[in-house]
Parts: structure tokens; sequence; C-alpha cells
């Protein structure tokens, strides 16, 4: 999701309705994780969450017509040299796409970070959590958008 506009740094909780009022789109998209703890993924999700900042960053597709009532009917599936690692959809969200953009708005005031026009936030993993090795080839398809796809690399030292 793309958020439209600043969240108030004194408001804590957010509704469904309320956070809904904050995306500007939707938009298919990839979220990358790596972190120092290298068997992350096989401790469990648990392990996942409590080494938070394990996000490394978002690959943004293509915007969602119908917004969240177009995501909420959108399918994914991954593929990782060919073999289908997960398939999900919005509809694995506790309370939806709303929900969890309402937790976002909220953790992140708590946090002393509001969050502002612009900002991306991803709802979560709706496919699962898959590890992919320097080499693979990973292929992302959502239903009725063009599929996303790349080539896992060896992370450099920016220069």
């Amino acid at each position: 999701m793309r958020i439209a506009a600043d969240a108030p740094a004194d408001k804590l909780d957010y509704s469904p309705a309320e956070a809904a009022a904050f995306i500007a789109a939707v938009h298919a998209a990839v979220e990358v994780a790596g972190g120092p703890l290298a068997p992350v993924n096989e401790l469990g999700p648990t392990a996942s969450t409590a080494v938070f900042g394990n996000n490394n960053g978002l690959i943004v597709g293509e915007e969602i017509v119908g917004g969240i009532e177009g995501a909420d009917a959108l399918r994914a599936e991954v593929l990782i040299d060919g073999q289908s690692v997960g398939v999900g959809s919005a509809a694995k969200l506790p309370g939806g796409i709303a929900a969890a953009v309402a937790v976002a708005l909220s953790m992140a005031v708590r946090l002393g970070r509001p969050l502002k026009a612009g900002q991306w936030v991803s709802t979560g993993a709706l496919t699962g959590v898959h590890s992919i090795a320097i080499g693979q080839q990973a292929r992302i398809a959502f239903t009725g958008l063009a599929p996303m796809s790349g080539t896992a690399v060896a992370a450099t030292p920016a220069a």
C-alpha cells in the first residue's frame, strides 16, 4: 500500500475504516527479507517477528485496479526454479488489508515514526515465507497482472 497522507503523531489507534482512508494505492509487491540470522525461516514465524527489521526491501509491481476490493480478489503464487512454493491471497489477512494497515499506522506512531504520505506498507507474506539461494530464479504470478520475476544475487557493499 502507498500511504495517502501523513498520519497524526498523536493518534494511537485506528479502525480498519479509518486506516482505509490512508491508502492511496494498492500494488502487487514482493517483500524481500534478509538479516544476520541465516536460519530465521527455519525457526518459524515468531523468530522472524522477533528479528524486527528482517524486512530488507520492497519490490513494487503493478497497481491493483479496484484498490482494496481488487486486492481481496487477487491470488498470488510464488515459484522458485519453476517449483511452486506458496499460494495465497489477501483473504489470509486477519481482518483484511485495512486492518493490517491499521496495525501499521498504530505501531509506527508508537515507535515515534508516524507514517508519511508516499511511504509504502507491506501487509504481509500472503504466500508464506520462502527461502531462495543465490542464483535461483523467482517468479511471482498475480491473478490478472503481469508476473514479477528475478534472480537472487549476493549482496554487495554499498560504494
